[in-house]
């Protein structure tokens, strides 16, 4: 097989197994050979396109595009151009990169344009419903490079922080955080890039744009295969401020508890100190009954030379210590008392 033969070997292959697009067009955009995946998404055969128009079976905005490459003879490409098939609108609208190179002969004229596709719907719709998830979320959803900057952010992030994409895009994102959390950031970010498919839990400080911090608790995953680290972050300053708050009073409380203890220590100090100062043995009885005492100060050893809890412990014990001559005149005087409080 001589060279020229091989070549076309070459090129008859390259046409029947590559997955991306490839059409070769006249200068005036006719078909002239087309390659089977760009047949195949088509809905046709090879067969179908050689001599027809490709704006007659492919009406488009694009057709002046395709002029001006052959005017000015530079090549253009464009990405996720949007596209609608005319005999499926059932695919609906699909997405193409898309190049259009013009092949010039000696005379720097065109022979020929090559035109390839690549079909980038599924990315396109993959993205957009990404889009829509970080824009609809509430949660501050991330993804973050290995090498410490935000990749995509969703609008939670500057409704939280003030910043907009740019500016915390412009950084890495350590510059953000707190000083005082800024180790422990770095060391879960490092552990999520070196452990495959490890996941972490954390709590940090981000800085916000007027200068305040929010309190941001994390759960990330970092993925090996694309450097990356996916994230989402909840503000939960407001949680942090109420378990401030409550710590707070919780103090106020105990020392407000240990003033008062003092407070009362010194009290029960100084009634003390009078009533084992004071010459007149002082005491509580019950109402009724015999009257027996339920308190009686400890200055009574010194008077009667009993002790206080002589009295508490037996009922009876003071009234029968009474001179039998006065007992009955006492209890009447104790029973007038409470029944006419004088």
């Amino acid at each position: 097989m001589n060279a020229e033969a091989r070549a076309n070997q070459l090129v008859d292959l390259f046409f029947k197994d590559s997955h991306t697009c490839f059409v070769l067009l006249d200068v005036d955009f006719n078909f002239i050979r087309v390659n089977e995946a760009y047949a195949k998404v088509c809905g046709q055969s090879v067969d179908y396109f050689p001599g027809k128009n490709h704006f007659e079976l492919y009406p488009s905005d694009v057709e002046d595009i395709f002029k001006s490459v052959r005017d000015n003879k530079k090549t253009y490409s464009i990405n996720a151009r949007p596209f609608a098939f005319p005999e499926h609108p059932e695919w609906g609208t699909t997405y193409w990169d898309w190049v259009l190179e013009p092949i010039l002969n000696d005379q720097d004229d065109i022979d020929f344009f090559v035109f390839s596709l690549k079909d980038v719907t599924d990315r396109v719709r993959a993205e957009d419903q990404r889009d829509r998830f970080f824009g609809l979320s509430a949660d501050m959803l991330c993804i973050a490079s290995f090498e410490g900057y935000f990749v995509d952010l969703s609008s939670a992030w500057a409704h939280t922080l003030g910043y907009s994409d740019f500016e915390l895009k412009a950084v890495p994102f350590i510059e953000f955080v707190h000083p005082d959390d800024q180790a422990m950031t770095i060391a879960e970010a490092s552990r999520l890039s070196e452990e495959p498919d490890a996941t972490i839990n954390f709590v940090n400080r981000y800085r916000t744009k007027s200068g305040e911090y929010r309190w941001l608790s994390w759960n990330a995953i970092g993925a090996q295969d694309s450097n990356q680290i996916y994230a989402v972050a909840h503000d939960i300053t407001v949680i942090k401020q109420a378990e401030e708050n409550l710590k707070r009073h919780q103090q106020e409380l105990e020392e407000l508890v240990q003033e008062r203890t003092t407070e009362l220590r010194a009290s029960q100090s100084r009634l003390n100190f009078l009533l084992e100062s004071s010459p007149a043995v002082i005491y509580t009885c019950r109402a009724d009954g015999d009257f027996g005492a339920t308190f009686i100060s400890d200055n009574v050893k010194n008077v009667f030379g009993y002790m206080p809890d002589e009295f508490v412990g037996q009922s009876d014990f003071w009234i029968s210590h009474i001179h039998p001559d006065d007992r009955q005149r006492v209890l009447g005087e104790l029973g007038s008392l409470f029944e006419k409080g004088f």
